[in-house]
This record gives C-alpha cells, structure tokens and sequence, in this order.
C-alpha cells in the first residue's frame, strides 16, 4: 500500500538514509520508554515521537518500512488570521527507510498508527491540520480518496474537517483543514 499523502519531498520522497540514520541513533535508545500504545497494540504499531522543527513521529513497519509523520508549522497559510496562524501544521507522511523490496504491501496497522500519531499531535485544542495531496504524479485524488476513508474509519464528533479543491498546473489539488470543533476561535 503506498502512503496516503507525499508532501514536501526531498530525495525524490524519501528522507536520507544518513538523516534517518541519525535520528534513529538518538531516538531509539529511549525507545522503550517513550513509545505510545493503543487500547490494543496489535493493532497499530508502536510509534515515538522523535519533536524536530517538523514535529516528527517515527514508527517501523513488519515489512522493515519505517515511516516519518511529520506535522510541519505552516502559519504562512493563516498570515492575515492571527488566530489560526500559530498552530497550523501541515500533515505530512513520508517514507523514512525502506528496507523492503516493494512498497506494494498491504498493511492493515498503518492506518491505526497514522490516526493515534494523528490525535495525539491534536491533543492541543488551537491545532489547525492542513493536509495537502500531492499532485507532482497526478495521483492527488487517490491520496484524497485514501484520507477520506482514513477519516471517516476514524472520524469522532470532536473534529471539523473542511474540503478544498484547487486548481493546479496538474489538475487539480486536493486540500482538507482539520481542526477541533472546541477549537476556541471557531464561532
């Protein structure tokens, strides 16, 4: 399965090995202690979070794929909305490493993991989600279709979401707001 969204690529999509290399070695010995489970950890995988500039959360898949989700400030976006512009974050997820020979591998754990690294990021009631479909392979309404599922699989009653199309010399590109409906500035 490949990865619903691809926003702010470097090295064609995926982060340097040297990065990711780097990272790993001074994440992974707290590891154990900083991991975060679900109600039922077999089904999602255990993730830490590994803070950044980007807000980076880590997890590796059985299939040896580790993942980076990343939740990078993007106030420019709210520039004339002061409320908003302080804690919007971009929504991104990008392949790490890949140690795997095809990124074609179902698996029924990345969605769980991807929507607890989701809520817990949006334990802060002023976050504002922008996520963005890529559209540089013309494969943004797939990443749309596979965030709505993902979405609406793991919606609850405390969030907003709103959906925006732009034109874009791809077609189009596909934009959806997420944000807490006690978000205090909301009417």
């Amino acid at each position: 399965m490949v990865p619903l969204c691809f926003v702010g690529f470097w090295n064609n999509g995926r982060v340097s090995k040297n990065r990711w290399m780097k990272t790993k070695k001074r994440l992974l010995p707290n590891f154990a202690n900083k991991t975060h489970t679900v109600e039922h950890p077999s089904l999602s995988y255990n993730f830490v979070f590994g803070s950044g500039p980007s807000n980076s959360y880590f997890f590796e898949t059985r299939h040896g794929i580790v993942y980076e989700v990343k939740f990078k400030p993007s106030g420019y976006i709210f520039e004339n909305i002061p409320a908003f512009r302080k804690n919007t974050y971009e929504f991104i997820i990008e392949i790490a490493e890949n140690t795997s020979e095809s990124l074609k591998q179902t698996d029924a754990l990345i969605p769980p993991t991807i929507a607890r690294i989701f809520f817990d990021f949006f334990r802060n009631k002023e976050t504002l989600i922008v996520y963005i479909c890529d559209s540089s392979d013309s494969r943004q309404a797939v990443r749309y279709r596979k965030f709505n599922a993902w979405y609406e699989h793991y919606q609850t009653d405390n969030f907003l979401k709103i959906d925006i199309r732009l034109s874009d010399v791809n077609g189009f590109v596909f934009t959806s707001l997420v944000l807490r409906r006690d978000h205090p500035d909301l009417p």
